[in-house]
Order: structure tokens, then sequence, then C-alpha cells
């Protein structure tokens, strides 16, 4: 078992003192409350506590200690010996958290200000390139989810990786030396499912036609000894909304997500979102077919599966033309 040692009284976010009741709930890990350093000593004594990670103010010098419930879990999982450990660790541990989704799309290009005056209230996602502009914006990112396909340009590491639990896609075709590399730098890893028969268009209608869930949520058969396998499907429904999904996250919200104009990728151009290590290349890049279809079917894929499996998902802005429920959540 994994102890965590809570200063409680220091943590104010609502997010975070849900997730702390949450993984209360766990089988893996116990909490324990306290206020002082002297009160760590008699925890730790009354029940012979071993594996201990404690999270407080950096006030209390204490020498290894985390400021936020975040760098903590993500210490946990390092502590976990393969992928099916962490993710029974992750399982349910934002229950009923609401989560923003942070993707690269025109509706990104969004009054950041008011993105960091309710940034308490939502667990945060940020998708590639997204990154980068929330870093800048002094905006606390709760997962980062990058991809090696796309890894030109831009440090998969960042200086946020401390406080952030890093998700990664990477192709197991890539040779082992590099795929390990990888792995010791990211907390989770992904991989798509690896039959070359096996397309984005497959994915699609089996959404469409069988209206089943299972295609694209984590499971027990998805989770393998280092890696998760998912079905190709655009990187927001292969893995960041089934993340958000498995952690336990009801309510979704999602900036740039917004698909292709025009036959090609549509990425945000305002200045804000226009940073140096966004490669002006990317937005050449033709859409394949598989793609179109993906947003063109997207308000079936709402109303037969996300709705009716009680998941929430929608757009925060209403510029973007992904056909989902709109709800504005910056000003209201």
């Amino acid at each position: 078992m994994i102890n965590i040692l809570i200063q409680e009284n220091y943590i104010k976010k609502k997010k975070y003192i849900n997730m702390i009741e949450n993984i209360k709930k766990s089988k893996h890990i116990n909490v324990y409350n306290f206020n002082n350093k002297n009160d760590i000593k008699v925890l730790t004594e009354k029940h012979k506590l071993e594996n201990i990670i404690t999270v407080c103010h950096n006030n209390l010098d204490i020498k290894i200690s985390y400021t936020n419930i975040i760098s903590a879990l993500k210490n946990v999982l390092k502590l976990m010996p393969n992928m099916k450990k962490k993710m029974d660790i992750l399982k349910n541990i934002c229950l009923n958290i609401p989560i923003i989704l942070f993707s690269c799309g025109p509706s990104s290009d969004i009054n950041l200000k008011k993105m960091k005056e309710i940034e308490d209230n939502y667990l945060i996602l940020a998708v590639k390139y997204s990154r980068d502009i929330l870093l800048k914006n002094n905006i606390f990112i709760d997962f980062t989810l990058q991809s090696h396909f796309t890894h030109k340009g831009y440090k998969l590491v960042n200086s946020n990786e401390e406080n952030t639990i890093s998700l990664l896609i990477i192709s197991e075709c890539w040779p082992s030396s590099i795929r390990t590399s990888l792995h010791s730098k990211s907390d989770i890893i992904f991989t798509p499912y690896n039959n070359v028969n096996w397309t984005h268009d497959k994915t699609f209608n089996n959404l469409i036609t069988k209206k089943n869930i299972n295609i694209i949520t984590i499971n027990d058969n998805k989770i393998k000894e280092k890696l998760i396998v998912f079905f190709k499907a655009h990187i927001m429904l292969e893995v960041s909304i089934p993340f958000s999904m498995y952690i336990g996250c009801k309510n979704i919200f999602t900036f740039g997500w917004d698909g292709p104009k025009n036959g090609k990728y549509n990425y945000a151009s305002g200045k804000e979102l226009n940073l140096p290590n966004r490669i002006s290349a990317v937005n050449n890049r033709i859409v394949n077919n598989a793609t179109i279809k993906e947003y063109g079917f997207i308000k079936t894929i709402d109303n037969e599966i996300f709705i009716k499996n009680n998941i929430n998902v929608y757009k925060c802005n209403e510029i973007s033309p992904i056909k989902l429920r709109f709800k504005d959540i910056l000003n209201n």
C-alpha cells in the first residue's frame, strides 16, 4: 500500500478537495491528514507507515514532499511496476470532477485570463501544442497529452513535467531504443492497435452502426504490461475523451476540437496561439476521408453513445463547427 499524508487545510482548490475524497476510497492508497511536522512522526510510528508520500505547504520544510496532489499522484504512479497497476490507481480517481480538454483548433483562441479564473474548479488536460499556450499564460495543467507522431517542433518533456501527469502516444513499430526512452519520460503510454487492416473508418463505422461505446473506452483488455492500446479515431476520441471517462469525469468540456477546413487540418492562428514551436507545415497536411467522416458523425456519436452512457461532452466556444452541445463555461 502507498501512504499519502496530506496537510488538508492547505488544499484549497475545489477539484483537488474532491479528488482527495476519491483517493480515500482507493483500495491501493491510504490517506492520512496532518497539520504539522510532529503529526507526521506520530502517524508514521502509530501506523508503522512505509512508502510515504507527503503533500503540504513548502513552509513546513519537509525534505521530500509535494505542494500539490497531482505531483504526489504522479510519484505514486512511478512506484507502480506496470501499466495495469498504474491504471488501477487512476480508475475513477476524478469521479464527477469536470474536465476541460484544451486542443489546438481555432476555438481554442479564447480569453485565457478567463480560463485562469475558472481553473480551480476544472481539471485541465492539454492536448499536444496547446500545452505551451496554457503554460505561457500560467494556467496549471493536470494532464498533458503528447503524440510522438507530431513531435517535430516542440519538446515532449516540458518545464511543467513534475507537476503534470504525462500521457504519450507512441508507435510500437519504432525501434526499442526509442520506445524505452519515451517510456521513461511519461507516466501513461498509449499506442494504436497494431493491425494495418484496422482503420479510422472501421472505428467510426463501428461507433455509428453498433452504437457501442466499448470501441473507444479503456478496459482491461486494452491495458497491457507497458502501455494501453486504442483503435484509431483521432486523438480526442482515441485517448482524450476515453481517458477522461476512465478517471471518472462525466462532464467533459472542449476547446479547440473543431475539425478540418477545406480538406486540411485547421489550427488556431491567433497571435496568442501562434507560438514559435508550432510548425507551420502542419497546417498544410491533407485530411483523410476518415477524419472528415468523424466530424460529420460526431452529433450521432454524442446522441447515441455519450448521452446514453451518462457522459456529457460539450464545445465551449460557439465558433467551433463541431456538432456538439454548447456550454459557455467562461462566462457562466
